[in-house]
């Protein structure tokens, strides 16, 4: 058993924290929210009535999000301000400006949040996502269709090398950009063959921590790609008026992801054509 999990745990969040690490030892979903969750979804639902429901700003302004949950609601805020991964929002306009891609093969499409927003700002012409969950994949069904993005885009499961490369039959690879955020899974989806395959096509992955996985697969992309590694950024909150009334604790609450550490990602762009 991790004490250290237990001592952080308890010296960050007391009883509650202890105790919340506790049932997810023992296999129970259930947490006791502590005072910051409580914020959080207090800020989470002024936003929400501020906005509508609808993406406020950004790339992807205009978006409406349903109401369903997948991954977590802590980041509802900063979808609806349209500040929710700026970074990768900023990068794909960036590599979309100089290649031009047709397609978005998106693996791991939680929500939905970048599928639609990227189709809906007709960033791209058509999609495939891959999404294990099958409360994910309905809820990107749904912002899909009160988008009228539904059309464009076929929701599949589990993004393994079958199922993959199945699909990718149906495309020419030059033209397909891959934004993949697929929780660890890239270790083992991103091997020497499939690699090989996409060897045409753009990249941008996620990736959770700078490990000994994360190294190794860093090498193989360099021999096939070249590779830019951006990670977060600082947010402006200043064009949010409807903010200005909110703490300073509370505006900042707003734009955090809520992560467990900094996360990077890599863009890799195809050596030769």
């Amino acid at each position: 058993m991790n004490y250290k999990k237990f001592n952080f745990a308890y010296s960050r969040n007391g009883i509650t924290g202890l105790l919340n690490v506790l049932f997810g030892k023992i296999g129970l979903k259930f947490r006791i929210q502590s005072a910051l969750d409580l914020r959080i979804k207090w800020i989470g639902d002024y936003i929400k009535k501020s906005t509508n429901n609808i993406v406020y700003s950004g790339l992807y302004k205009g978006m409406k999000i349903d109401e369903s949950y997948f991954w977590s609601q802590k980041d509802i805020s900063s979808k609806l301000l349209g500040l929710y991964e700026t970074e990768v929002q900023n990068m794909i306009i960036k590599s979309q400006n100089e290649n031009k891609k047709k397609y978005l093969i998106n693996l791991g499409g939680g929500d939905g949040y970048h599928l639609v927003g990227l189709l809906k700002s007709n960033i791209f012409e058509k999609s495939i996502v891959f999404e294990t969950d099958e409360i994910g994949r309905k809820i990107i069904d749904k912002n899909l269709k009160i988008n009228e993005q539904d059309h464009k885009v076929k929701v599949l499961g589990e993004a393994n090398q079958t199922s993959l490369i199945n699909e990718l039959g149906n495309f020419n690879l030059k033209d397909c950009f891959f934004l993949i955020d697929i929780e660890g899974h890239e270790y083992d989806l991103l091997n020497d063959n499939i690699l090989k395959k996409l060897s045409k096509s753009v990249l941008l992955i996620e990736l959770h921590k700078s490990n000994e996985e994360s190294l190794k697969l860093i090498k193989s992309l360099e021999e096939i790609y070249n590779i830019n590694k951006f990670s977060t950024q600082a947010r402006d909150l200043s064009k949010f008026k409807f903010l200005n009334i909110l703490e300073d604790n509370d505006r900042w609450l707003s734009v955090s992801e809520h992560r467990s550490n900094m996360m990077f990602w890599l863009i890799c762009t195809p050596k030769t054509n």
